[in-house]
């Protein structure tokens, strides 16, 4: 049989072996009970291996990092990407056990390959459960990590579900936007075909563009509404109904008389009034409605829509 890899993140720091009864220092590495103990007991003044800061020698400073022992229990598998933890072991991430995302960040970062698509899955089902409160203060790092899988090519769908499952969240759509989270879907999106990927892409999209930030960056990425028009009636319903709302807000907050225009050569509006002629929800072709009478609105404050355009904004 093929040999399964151990994560990274299951090895005791001293022995390098898998941990059988993982306790956490004071310095907030875990280790192995057997391997700590050893140590605490071999020295006057021990010192953390990986920090290298004064540990307190007693064994009654230990505290047994119950999931991630639970964690190491349910191995092996498979696969690495088939650990199945419990919401609650889930939650327990960004409670008392922080190392363990903080590890999980670190394998992103330096992994490899088959250890990073691990890694964001796991990071993604802790995400999908957590509270209000870490969502909120998931850091820039996370957002660093995932545009990178994107871009280049790694579990790109686990990535870029991450980003949209913490854009809703305080500061994070900017904290996305500021990753490269817009570049990096356009890309994806003009490379790719598959549903699902478009999907997820085009979802992405839609939340960054609820920012200010995010906005403008779509618009200063010269196939950025190019692509989102595109893909409308192209690949799903789903990601049709994306494109129309991306456009939307685009069209409620960002429009101007050099963005209107860049929509009707880049196909944007033509591809818009064709959707009205076609099968689609009664919501979205409101919503296309809408978005002429505002480009409409628009010409009209600026001084008038040019005569070439006249044919693309129906009275």
């Amino acid at each position: 049989m093929e040999e399964i890899e151990t994560p990274c993140y299951f090895l005791c720091p001293i022995s390098m072996e898998a941990m059988i009864d993982p306790v956490t220092v004071s310095t907030g590495i875990t280790y192995d009970r057997h391997s700590i103990e050893k140590l605490l007991s071999s020295s006057e003044n021990p010192t953390c291996p990986v920090t290298k800061q004064p540990l307190n020698p007693s064994s009654a400073a230990l505290t047994p990092n119950h999931t991630l022992r639970r964690l190491i229990h349910t191995w092996p598998h498979p696969k690495p990407s088939q650990i199945e933890p419990s919401d609650s072991d889930l939650k327990s991430f960004f409670a008392d056990n922080t190392s363990i995302l903080e590890t999980l960040i670190q394998q992103l970062t330096n992994g490899d390959t088959g250890a990073r698509a691990s890694a964001i899955a796991l990071i993604g089902k802790a995400y999908a459960v957590a509270e209000p409160i870490h969502l909120i203060g998931a850091g820039k790092e996370v957002f660093v990590e995932a545009v990178r899988m994107i871009k280049e090519g790694v579990s790109k769908k686990a990535a870029v579900r991450l980003v949209v499952e913490l854009c809703p969240w305080g500061r994070n759509r900017v904290k996305a936007v500021e990753a490269g989270a817009v570049a990096a879907v356009v890309e994806m999106l003009l490379e790719s075909g598959e549903r699902r990927e478009c999907e997820l892409g085009m979802a992405a999209l839609e939340q960054v563009c609820r920012c200010a930030e995010g906005r403008a960056e779509l618009l200063r990425h010269g196939a950025g509404l190019a692509v989102v028009s595109k893909k409308i009636l192209r690949v799903s319903g789903v990601v049709s109904d994306r494109g129309v709302r991306i456009l939307g807000l685009i069209s409620q907050y960002s429009a101007n008389s050099r963005v209107l225009e860049e929509m009707v050569e880049v196909g944007v509006v033509a591809k818009l009034c064709l959707v009205l002629q076609v099968v689609a929800s009664h919501k979205t072709k409101e919503r296309i409605r809408e978005i002429l009478r505002l480009h409409s609105r628009v010409w009209k404050e600026s001084s008038c829509i040019p005569p070439h355009l006249l044919s693309f904004y129906p009275s």
